[in-house]
């Protein structure tokens, strides 16, 4: 038994030495709402963790536009990103833009009373599109207005996306951007070199070494900049107040 109560005790500084903190699930997020208000209750302390980290890491690169992507379907990416973004709006009172470039499956219009009907893609249709501005008054949100399929070929590496990118840098303290998995979608790749950084999605106990090996692999032949990653819908084993006492 103390072998075993070692073992985990050990594993446990293994994970928050070389892992971002964890986000945790939360049970209202496929509610529509129309401000997050579950995600703004459970997202201050993990997202001053990921924002400490990434300016300690990052402090010189001036890191302003971050791509949150994962390995799989449901691993957390909307949840995170959505949760990142109302953070950093209302509790650093950071102007951020949250962006869904998830077209072929889209979810941040789940977390807020966002229109569906406009959205990122009728900036390549249109050369217009819709920025929402939500009650808290430093966050925007642009979401998909319909799935796509063959429509998102070139779509990422056009220059009107490049551009978009750039203006909305320099309009905005953070740009979070909600993409599809990057082992799945090859648009996530390109994505990764358009922004400053990326953050990789990991699913505690059911991500396998190759998979998270290979996600690595291909953000960074691609030319993207992993800044981290996180592991989510961790489990704990041994109640939060017996690490308080080591």
């Amino acid at each position: 038994m103390a072998k075993t109560y070692k073992a985990m005790l050990k594993a446990e500084k293994e994970y928050k030495m070389n892992y971002l903190e964890p986000v945790r699930e939360s049970e209202t997020a496929l509610t529509p709402l129309p401000l997050a208000k579950d995600l703004i209750e459970s997202s201050p302390d993990w997202c001053l963790e990921l924002k400490t980290r990434l300016l300690t890491n990052y402090h010189d690169a001036n890191i302003k536009t971050i791509l949150f992507t994962g390995t799989k379907h449901g691993s957390g990416c909307s949840n995170t990103a959505a949760g990142f973004a109302v953070s950093l709006a209302k509790t650093f009172q950071h102007r951020v833009l949250l962006v869904d470039v998830n077209l072929r499956t889209p979810g941040i219009h789940r977390f807020f009373d966002s229109h569906k009907t406009q959205g990122l893609f009728d900036l390549f249709t249109q050369r217009r599109m819709r920025i929402d501005q939500h009650a808290e008054r430093n966050l925007y949100v642009v979401t998909c207005n319909q799935n796509l399929t063959d429509e998102v070929n070139g779509f990422f590496g056009s220059n009107r996306f490049e551009e978009f990118i750039k203006k909305m840098r320099g309009s905005f303290d953070y740009v979070i951007l909600d993409g599809p998995p990057v082992t799945l979608s090859p648009e996530s790749r390109v994505i990764g070199t358009k922004v400053d950084g990326v953050i990789l999605m990991l699913e505690s106990g059911k991500t396998r070494r190759q998979v998270v090996i290979k996600a690595k692999r291909e953000i960074e032949e691609s030319g993207g900049k992993l800044l981290g990653i996180v592991l989510n819908k961790r489990k704990y084993y041994i109640p939060q107040w017996v690490y308080r006492w080591l």
